[in-house]
C-alpha cells in the first residue's frame, strides 16, 4: 500500500483564511464588545420604515398647523 500525504488546500482557500485571521486578531474587544452589541439589535427593515413615515407625517402637521397660526 503507498501512503497517502495529506493534500496541501489550494492557494485561495489559504489567502481567504489568512486575512480574517488577522482581521480578528487586529479587533480590539471594545470593538468587539461592540459588534456583539450591535448584533442583537433586532432586524426590522419593516419597523424603520414605519417610523420614518410617522415622523414624517408629524412633521407635515406640525408644519400645516404653524401655517395656520402664521395667517391669524
Amino acid at each position: 500500500m503507498v501512503a497517502h500525504e495529506a493534500q496541501p488546500q489550494d492557494a485561495t482557500s489559504q489567502t481567504t483564511q489568512q486575512p480574517q485571521s488577522i482581521q480578528q486578531e487586529n479587533i480590539s474587544a471594545e470593538e468587539q464588545n461592540l459588534q456583539q452589541w450591535l448584533r442583537q439589535i433586532p432586524d426590522d427593515p419593516s419597523g424603520l420604515i414605519k417610523e420614518k413615515m410617522r415622523r414624517q407625517y408629524m412633521r407635515q402637521q406640525r408644519r400645516a398647523k404653524e401655517k395656520e397660526q402664521q395667517w391669524w
